[in-house]
């Protein structure tokens, strides 16, 4: 009954037109009844389109924002932007703090990853596949492109840049203000350094990654702990 109480507590907290309009729009009816989007943050919904795609049961809060409060930023004044056309692929759990945008074009993936924490004033643009794999950190003002937004053409005036997936392994921590270039690879178990540009396939898992452009630092035997 507690657990019962606690949960329909932690629903009403979040509840606003935000939380619902996600809610019905991306589910069922009665699975949209059990709130698995949660935000409690600023939020700007600019395009609710393509899907949600989960892993395992539905369950309350498995997408949240406004998950945690950085104290150097003023929460109050940041919002985070939904612009999804694509797919999310939704694996049990992930928290994002506020001011987090997600761009997501039409026909493109991002792959959540079970426990994904990301800070504050994050971004994620996707137009091709962005997948990070499970119990990943993102440090605050971080971007992920899979993009070079603009055209570049040849002399016959054909595209040549296309875009190209990013892959982060497992149990990756990316520190704050890093910029993930598209077609990047990053290995389990890895950091990523702060103010890093990374533009480039690593191999290296349990390693330190670093600078502009990235590069590793230290090969082997790296752990972290939140």
């Amino acid at each position: 009954m507690k657990n019962k109480a606690k949960l329909f507590v932690r629903i009403l907290k979040h509840l606003n037109y935000n939380t619902i309009v996600l809610n019905f729009t991306y589910f069922s009816f009665w699975n949209a009844l059990k709130f698995p989007i949660l935000i409690n943050c600023p939020f700007l919904i600019k395009k609710a389109g393509g899907k949600i795609t989960t892993k395992g049961r539905i369950h309350t809060g498995m997408l949240i924002f406004g998950y945690n409060d950085i104290g150097h930023f003023d929460n109050a004044k940041i919002r985070s932007i939904w612009e999804v056309e694509g797919e999310i692929i939704l694996d049990r759990f992930a928290g994002f703090a506020n001011g987090v945008k997600i761009i997501v074009d039409k026909e493109a993936k991002f792959n959540i990853g079970y426990d994904l924490r990301v800070g504050p004033m994050c971004s994620f643009i996707v137009f091709k596949e962005l997948t990070f794999g499970e119990k990943c950190l993102v440090g605050w003002e971080s971007q992920f492109m899979d993009t070079d937004f603009h055209h570049i053409v040849n002399e016959c005036n054909e595209k040549t840049n296309f875009p190209k997936p990013i892959t982060i392994g497992n149990n990756v921590w990316i520190t704050s203000r890093i910029t993930c270039l598209k077609g990047s690879q990053i290995p389990d178990g890895s950091i990523v350094g702060s103010g890093s540009v990374v533009a480039g396939k690593f191999s290296e898992t349990h390693s330190f990654y670093g600078g502009n452009p990235c590069t590793l630092l230290k090969s082997g035997n790296v752990n972290w702990h939140i």
